[in-house]
């Protein structure tokens, strides 16, 4: 039995030592650690473990992080490397998606799919600037596909809610974004509800929604705009202008600075 005990504890130290940098900073950055896993990518490049895909993730987290020039820097020298990974592409995809270059994020986007027929977070990804463009038939097709290839993505159900939302397509958006709730509870599917109810004039539901999406990310301009707005038409006067002034504070908000002026608010 002791010969057993370890054995097994000889195995489980050698499976600790075989993982890589690259290996712990890839786990890292699954569980969104940022900093530990940038860390470890850039111990990957210095040691010349999988150099390429470390530049990728770091470029990756640079995303994530909204320092565009950094993840730009380093989603080149990765594809310097290795131009045929289809991740590069979906990322360089979202970098101008980012940068809010919506038709050069769909180039991009395009080409990784091109790689790979199944990517399901392409299409994912691509359904939701097609979305932003207003091409909402083309969104929710990508959308319906990403979610036949991975039913169990949060995500894909609360973007392809929004794609309905905006197509007036109601009950089925609302459908959506419950199961996307139902899978994980998430900042944006709350949003996304809160502005379906608004759009039919269920402010104290839309104002619940938009509350449970605050206490993910509680400085969310739009958010906070939209939930003002709500208290305006029921007339919250004080809460309507707190949420205003919250929303122009973050960012310049053209539409809080009009309800600001609107309700004369001190």
């Amino acid at each position: 039995m002791k010969n057993i005990v370890l054995i097994l504890l000889l195995f489980s130290k050698l499976q600790s030592y075989s993982q890589t940098d690259f290996d712990r900073g890839l786990k890292e950055f699954l569980n969104d650690n940022p900093k530990k896993a940038d860390s470890l990518f850039t111990i990957s490049i210095q040691k010349k473990q999988n150099v390429a895909k470390s530049y990728l993730y770091k470029g990756a987290n640079n995303l994530f992080e909204f320092n565009l020039e950094e993840a730009k820097i380093n989603l080149d020298k990765s594809f310097a490397l290795d131009s045929k990974n289809k991740e590069t592409f979906f990322y360089y995809g979202k970098y101008y998606a980012f940068n809010s270059e919506f038709e050069k994020s769909l180039e991009y986007y395009d080409k990784a799919i091109e790689m790979d027929k199944l990517y399901d977070k392409a299409y994912n990804d691509r359904g939701s600037i097609k979305c932003l463009l207003n091409d909402l038939s083309g969104a929710i097709k990508d959308l319906d596909f990403a979610i036949s290839l991975d039913s169990t993505a949060s995500d894909y159900y609360s973007n392809r809610g929004y794609a309905k939302l905006k197509s007036n397509k109601l009950e089925e958006a609302l459908k959506d974004l419950n199961k996307s709730l139902e899978l994980e509870p998430s900042q944006k599917a709350y949003a996304n509800k809160g502005i379906l109810f608004m759009n039919q004039n269920r402010y104290m539901e839309a104002i619940e929604n938009y509350n449970k999406s605050l206490a993910f990310v509680k400085d969310d301009p739009e958010v906070l705009y939209f939930r003002g707005y709500c208290y305006e038409k029921l007339n919250f006067t004080s809460k309507a202008c707190e949420d205003y002034y919250r929303s122009n504070t973050i960012v310049i908000n053209e539409l809080a600075k009009e309800g600001i002026s609107r309700l004369n608010c001190k």
